[in-house]
């Protein structure tokens, strides 16, 4: 059998290498000026959704396997693209690609996907991620337990207490940064 490294596809076509083909078993062949293509076949939507659903919900040992062992680090890529991360966020907010998938979608499409799945996944979630919360707020309470705060004044004359909070908390977020 030829691979498809062993294949020039500049002078072929695709019906010469069916097994090439990885849409059909039952290649089409079409004539055009005398160039034999093939017709993609493919299932519908459902079937395609339904064999999607099957295979990736029996995926969830792979998938843990894969997060344990991963090809390269996935912080290490990530943080190697972040040109292209930035110039990706620069076209979509261009485009309005935030506001358009927000509209297509609409309130429906979230508020389905909170009580079909969301709602019941949010009490193991919160437990799971327990010693995340600790290891997030420890540095904010650390910071608010040592602030002295102006005396109280009356209501609505304030901002000074609220002033020294929100300077001390974005100090903190900008050691972080």
């Amino acid at each position: 059998m030829v691979s498809a490294s062993q294949v020039d596809f500049s002078s072929v076509t695709l019906a010469e290498y069916p097994h090439l083909h990885s849409f059909s078993s039952e290649a089409k062949t079409l004539e055009s000026e005398g160039e034999k293509l093939m017709a993609i076949q493919i299932k519908d939507p459902n079937t395609i959704a339904n064999k999607w659903a099957t295979r990736a919900g029996a995926a969830g040992t792979d998938y843990a396997t894969g997060v344990q062992n991963p090809r390269a680090s996935q912080s290490g890529s990530a943080i190697a693209a972040k040109n292209v991360w930035a110039e990706a966020v620069a076209q979509a907010a261009q485009q309005d690609s935030y506001a358009k998938g927000l509209q297509k979608a609409g309130d429906a499409k979230w508020q389905a996907g909170v009580a079909a799945k969301g709602a019941s996944r949010y009490a193991p979630g919160v437990t799971a991620g327990k010693s995340n919360y600790v290891t997030g707020i420890t540095p904010v309470i650390q910071v608010l337990s040592t602030l002295t705060l102006p005396p109280r004044n009356v209501k609505g004359n304030n901002m000074g207490r609220v002033q020294a909070v929100v300077d001390a908390l974005r100090k903190l977020k900008l050691q972080g940064s």
